[in-house]
């Protein structure tokens, strides 16, 4: 005998068989529970896929410029590893490995590190005159540069500077943030997996 059962999350109902039985009013309770106990996962599942389809899709808009600008390639590059191990990390966390949310913080903190270094060099190029203000210097006509030159060199090498002191700043409560987010719900994961039937579980997974 089959029971339909309905699931709040990716389908409006599933049909769940056992042993030929149709399942009682506490079996069906226990499952409810579980979905509530499951809601901290569930979450993090979301944040997961949004960030690894946000990764996606900007590595595919990067890729029409990567073979006319090397920090373009690098981007998409770059953005298309951090879309791979999240989608990889949400798949893992979906089978409930424990892994998974290292796996998940790791990738932020690997993207951060990442960009973070980048805005760095190009601070170091900025304060060095060797920035995009050096280069709008140079195509200046003569008698521009020389009498605006210095002082559009100066503003294009402020809001230069600025750009990559917010980069970094967003970088690190953006990422750093995410990842700290996914480390605290290891709490929430362990819990489940200990205090929920196998056979809940595998009724769960199933419904996924």
């Amino acid at each position: 005998m089959m029971s339909t059962i309905p699931h709040a999350t990716h389908t409006d109902a599933y049909t769940v068989e056992s042993d030929g039985q149709a399942l009682g009013p506490q079996m069906q309770q226990q499952i409810a529970q579980a979905r509530q106990r499951r809601k901290a996962i569930d979450r993090a599942m979301s944040v997961a896929a949004f960030d690894a389809w946000s990764s996606a899709v900007l590595a595919a808009l990067c890729v029409p410029f990567a073979l006319f600008s090397w920090a373009s390639l690098l981007a998409a590059m770059v953005l298309s590893a951090v879309a791979y191990v999240e989608f990889t990390g949400r798949a893992m966390l979906r089978q409930l490995d424990p892994r998974s949310l290292h796996v998940l913080a790791g990738n932020q903190i690997g993207m951060a590190v990442i960009v973070i270094l980048y805005a760095v060099w190009r601070l170091y190029l900025a304060t060095t005159g060797q920035g995009y203000a050096a280069q709008i210097e140079q195509q200046l006509p003569p008698d521009v540069a020389g009498q605006l030159g210095s002082s559009v060199s100066q503003l294009v090498r402020n809001m230069e500077m600025l750009v990559y002191v917010v980069l970094i700043a967003g970088t690190v409560l953006m990422q750093g943030g995410t990842a700290l987010y996914y480390l605290s719900r290891r709490k929430a994961l362990h819990e489940f997996v200990t205090q929920t039937p196998r056979w809940v579980i595998d009724v769960l997974k199933a419904a996924a």
